[in-house]
Order: structure tokens, then C-alpha cells, then sequence
């Protein structure tokens, strides 16, 4: 009787003392005197922020506690600020303290191999990581991918005029889809995986998979919300990796595969993304000669030098990178292609410039494309300032504890931008529902503020293929309004055009449903 009751005793300190913590823990905003929803000792306020999109929700709690607020993902404290000083602050001025994103994927962050991502590392790591992947987005590099653009797009255009000819209206964003599959395969690659034409391959499949299938589940939400106990919670992270199945790690197979093949066939090796992190990889050597190297001193420095990447990062990175390409360049050309359709006057001057812009039918080189289209690159960043690819990932999380302000902020504490109610505040952008290219007109250079856009983020921890998404935007959008008229489709509503979000990414809601006619 007496064993019991002790144990009884126990369990009831323990329990009283875990329920202290855990309040102590959720009173951090309240303590900072920084409004915000009421958190559950339990989930934080994680299942709220889960009932609909999630930009959506962020846009209803800046409604209502005001353009700076609190809220905790599981227990992952996150301060949402629109506050533009504040942002520049974190995103650029003080970024040596802010250079990890913030923790809104505690399962993955946490995963032996998924952690080692560059979305994940932090530090001295993500600078070396990033340092290595931004090679493969250089001036010549990205000139080396126009051949593959073109054999990409050569096929698009065909299927596009195929659809003009019958006279039915096309789902844009899907034959986007299997377009920037081409174009990342082909171009980052080295893949001609047929995407745009027959059914979907195993490469495909997987990376849809993944932006439909992260941020889910009970064993998500449960993860989330133990974040503090650190390695006590390990085997949480164990089991989802049992019942989960990671999409991530699935992906990374198929990417594997790829990877196997050009090492195994030398005649394969083309300049791509590909070849340029699997040449950054580490070149492994035997103990011994890592013994006689360290024992003479020769060539220390040189063999350190050497070591950029691991085995595990060119994997990730190259499994991230054609993911994030391809997704977010497709639903950028869906809005893109909606709006043009929907102004024609902003169309035909598009059309114009492009055609004046080029010497022949066939001169559609890099220099083209990134410096003579000045109307065109207006026309896009207005577009994803209107509706951008990516709505909550524009993050960071603070290494030390700092003060801004008069605030005092603890290490840990994550920090998120709200990107689309930012590009739609009529305080940054005078009468922001409205489609305006000339907003980034030359003339127009400097009369915003540098963070109040972050379609491609914000800051060193931007996008790190902006230049390729870019380039790969202002190719296809030239070369298909060269040739077609495009109209919005019967099936489009038009009342007006709403976005959706999948995670951290939007899509639009419906189609867009365009209509294709000959030029």
C-alpha cells in the first residue's frame, strides 16, 4: 500500500510540475505585453491555426490583435509582425542572429536526415550549404539551361496550340505543372522524363507528394507541440517516422536513383544544378590517408578546401530544389497568365515589347529574356505581389536572445513575415487590389519599402534559385504571348480569383481556366 502511495505522490509532483512549466511557457507573449490568441497548455494554438489556410487564419488574428501579435505553434513561439522596421531588422540588419528559419516543421527539423537540408541548418552550415548550391545559379550557368528551356517550352507551345486548335479552355496551372517538371528536370537535372506528355513518372508523383502531404497528421500536431522537451521527445520522432512514411524521404529516393545514374555513367555529365553539387561534393578518403596527410602537414588546408558537401546534402539539396522549382514556378506562371488574360491592354503591350525586343523568330537568348524586357519583368513582380507562390514560409528564428525597441526577445523565438497581407497593405502599396506593373517601373526604383516585397523572401535566406524561377518565368510567358492570345475560360469565375494554400505554398483556387487562340 505504502509503495503505491509514494508512487501516487510522485506522479502527482511530477504532473503539477509539468502543468507549471507548460504555463510558464505559454505566458512568454503575455509576459512581453504582446496580444495574441490563448494558447492551450496542451497544442498551443496549433489546432486553430490548422482549421483553414493558413494565411487565412494569420489574417484574421492581424484583424483582431493588431499589425503585431503572438501565437505558438505547438509550443514554438511565434511573433507575426507586420511592422516593416521590425522585419528589416530581423530579415537584413541583424541577420547574423536570425540565419534559421523558423521552426513551423519541428518533425522534419528534428529528423536524423531531413535536418540536414538547407531549409533546416542554421549557421556556419547553411553559409557553406548555400555558398556551394548558389554555383549552380550563376550568369553562365543559367545561359547553359536556355537550350533546355527551349526544348521544354518547344513541346508546351505545341500542346498549347493543340488546345487552341480544338477551341477548349485549359487548366493553366496544370499544364504549367507538367511544364516546370520539364524544365527543372531537363535543366537542373539532366532528365528528359517525358513529363509534359504520358502519364506521370515515379519523380513526378513524389514531388507532388510532398507539398500535399507535409504539415498533416495527429503525429504532426504532436510533434509540433513537444518541441521543448528536446531529446525526450526523440521517440515521438521515431515513431512518425515509422507511421508517416515521409514524403520527403520517398522523394529523395527517386532523386537518388538520378544521382546513381550519372555516377555511373560519365557520358551523362552535363553542366546542370546537378553536376554542379555532385562536383561540391566530399571527395571521401581512407583513414590513412587522412593519418599520413594530418602526420606531413601537406595539403591539410587543400583537402579541407576540397570538402563542401556530404553525400546527404547533394541528395536533399538536390531533392529540395526540384520541388520548390517546380511548384512554385508553375503557380507563378498561373497568375502570371491569369492576369495578362484578364488586361489585355497589359498583354499586348508584353507582346509588344517582346517583339521589338528580338531580331529574329528565333532569338530568344539569356540576354533577351533578363535585360531587354523591362515591361515584362514588371508584369511578373506585380503579378506575384498581388498573389505570391509562397504565403508563411518567410521566416526566421532568433539564436540569442535580443532587444528591439525596449523589448526584451529570448533565444528561440520564432518570427514570421504575413507576405500577402504585406503586399496587399494600402500603407505600403497605394490602392493594393489593383493590377499595376508600373509599380516597378524604373522611375518608380525606391519609393517602397525593401521589405515590404518578399515574393522570392527576404534578406541573405532568400530564395536561393530566384535567377533560374525568373529566368525560366520571363522565357515562357515571352514565348507564349508571342504566339497566343490568351483569354480567361467560361469555367473561370468572375466575380473574383481566389488562392488557396497547401502548407506554406498558395495555388489558386479554381483552374485558371484560359482560353488559347492563335496569333
Amino acid at each position: 500500500m505504502f509503495p503505491l502511495v509514494v508512487t501516487i505522490i510522485l506522479i502527482g509532483i511530477c504532473l503539477a510540475a509539468i502543468f507549471r512549466w507548460r504555463k510558464r511557457h505559454f505566458s512568454y507573449f503575455k509576459n512581453l505585453g504582446i496580444p495574441g490568441p490563448e494558447p492551450s497548455l496542451l497544442w498551443g494554438n496549433i489546432r486553430e491555426f490548422h482549421e483553414t489556410d493558413h494565411y487565412k487564419v494569420i489574417g484574421k488574428w492581424l484583424e483582431k490583435y493588431g499589425d503585431t501579435f503572438g501565437f505558438y505553434d505547438g509550443d514554438v513561439p511565434f511573433i507575426v509582425t507586420k511592422d516593416l522596421d521590425f522585419l528589416e531588422y530581423i530579415f537584413i540588419r541583424n541577420f547574423q542572429n536570425f540565419t534559421g528559419r523558423g521552426e513551423t516543421l519541428v518533425v522534419e527539423s528534428k529528423h536524423p536526415f531531413l535536418k540536414k537540408t538547407i531549409i533546416y541548418v542554421e549557421g556556419a552550415k547553411w553559409r557553406s550549404l548555400r555558398r556551394a548550391i548558389s554555383t549552380s545559379f550563376t550568369t553562365a550557368k543559367l545561359k547553359q539551361m536556355m537550350a533546355d528551356l527551349k526544348n521544354g517550352a518547344d513541346i508546351f507551345l505545341n500542346i498549347v496550340g493543340e488546345r487552341a486548335d480544338s477551341g477548349r479552355e485549359a487548366n493553366a496551372l496544370e499544364i504549367f505543372q507538367r511544364l516546370t517538371l520539364d524544365y527543372v528536370g531537363r535543366g537542373a537535372f539532366g532528365v528528359d522524363g517525358s513529363f509534359q506528355i504520358g502519364p506521370e513518372n515515379s519523380l513526378a508523383a513524389s514531388a507532388r507528394a510532398v507539398i500535399s502531404g507535409v504539415m498533416k497528421g495527429p503525429l504532426h500536431f504532436l510533434c509540433q507541440s513537444t518541441s521543448t522537451l528536446g531529446v525526450l521527445a526523440t521517440p515521438l520522432y521515431w515513431i512518425n517516422m515509422i507511421f508517416s512514411g515521409y514524403v520527403t524521404v520517398k522523394l529523395t529516393k527517386e532523386t537518388a536513383r538520378i544521382i546513381d545514374l550519372r555516377k555511373q555513367n560519365p557520358e551523362f555529365r552535363k553542366p546542370d544544378v546537378l553536376q554542379n553539387l555532385l562536383d561540391a561534393e566530399y571527395q571521401e578518403e581512407s583513414p590513412q590517408t587522412d593519418n599520413d596527410t594530418l602526420m606531413s602537414g601537406k595539403g591539410a588546408e587543400k583537402a579541407i578546401k576540397s570538402r563542401v558537401l556530404t553525400k546527404d546534402e547533394v541528395l536533399l539539396s538536390a531533392s529540395v530544389l526540384f520541388v520548390a522549382g517546380y511548384d512554385t514556378t508553375s503557380t507563378s506562371l498561373s497568375y502570371v497568365t491569369y492576369l495578362l488574360a484578364k488586361h489585355q491592354d497589359v498583354q499586348d503591350r508584353v507582346r509588344k515589347e517582346f517583339n521589338e525586343a528580338i531580331s529574329g523568330p528565333d532569338d530568344f537568348d539569356y540576354e533577351t529574356i533578363t535585360r531587354k524586357l523591362p515591361y515584362l519583368t514588371q508584369v511578373v513582380s506585380e503579378a506575384l505581389r498581388l498573389y505570391p507562390p509562397v504565403l508563411t514560409f518567410v521566416t526566421r528564428k532568433a539564436v540569442e536572445d535580443f532587444e528591439f525597441n525596449g523589448v526584451h526577445y529570448k533565444a528561440g523565438t520564432s518570427f514570421l513575415s504575413p507576405t500577402l497581407q504585406i503586399h496587399r497593405d494600402s500603407r505600403y502599396w497605394p490602392d493594393p487590389l489593383t493590377f499595376n506593373p508600373d509599380r516597378f517601373a524604373a522611375e518608380n526604383e525606391g519609393s517602397f519599402h525593401n521589405v515590404a516585397y518578399q515574393a522570392f523572401g527576404v534578406g541573405p535566406r532568400n530564395c536561393i534559385g530566384m535567377r533560374m524561377a525568373q529566368m525560366a518565368l520571363y522565357y515562357t510567358i515571352a514565348r507564349l504571348v508571342q504566339r497566343f492570345q490568351l483569354h480567361v475560360g467560361p469555367s473561370q469565375p468572375e466575380e473574383s480569383f481566389e488562392i488557396v494554400s497547401r502548407a506554406v505554398l498558395s495555388k489558386p483556387s479554381v483552374g485558371p481556366w484560359i482560353v488559347f487562340r492563335r496569333i
